[in-house]
């Protein structure tokens, strides 16, 4: 019994290697990065991103974005500046990255505007594995927004940019 669990393991093990070195060559072979190195959001191991979702970037929209790495969770006021140009609002949405480099969704919320240009959200988490973690934040907006002729609401969610944070549950 040991030796078949312990051939099962094995060839466990060569299957998920073999996807890895598959992995890495798609990603030499396309030029895709898979959001390693400064910033990326992870410490402990790469950022799983095949995608490229979670490359860093900022639209121009946002005229200051937020601190990199800020730290965020304890309730703190965070301030954005977002010149309005792309939608009345803005909203955000978070993700941690695991010791693995796998990004996980956690929470989201609106920003308030506070004064012309200048949004503030006080983001608080409370129970999460993200304590410490890096991750990110999306910033978006909702452009077109309204009503067409059959009353049904219109808009469509526009990202303006993926930063760099830093999260700690509130005590």
């Amino acid at each position: 019994m040991k030796k078949l669990i312990l051939t099962s393991f094995l060839s466990l093990g060569v299957i998920l290697l073999l996807t890895q070195c598959s992995d890495n060559a798609a990603n030499a072979t396309t030029g895709s990065k898979s959001g390693s190195g400064a910033g990326s959001g992870s410490a402990d191991a790469p950022v799983n991103d095949p995608s490229g979702y979670y490359t860093l970037r900022s639209d121009p929209s946002i005229t200051v974005p937020p601190s990199k790495n800020v730290l965020i969770g304890t309730g703190k006021p965070l301030e954005v500046r977002y010149d309005g140009s792309k939608g009345d609002n803005l909203s955000y949405d978070l993700f941690y990255t695991d010791g693995s480099g796998s990004v996980h969704p956690m929470t989201g919320g609106f920003f308030k505007k506070t004064a012309e240009g200048v949004f503030t959200a006080e983001i608080t988490i409370f129970n999460s594995s993200a304590n410490q973690r890096p991750g990110f934040m999306e910033l978006t907006t909702v452009t077109n927004s309204g009503l067409d002729s059959a009353g049904t609401i219109t808009g469509k969610n526009t990202s303006l940019g993926m930063y760099p944070v830093t999260f700690e549950v509130a005590p």
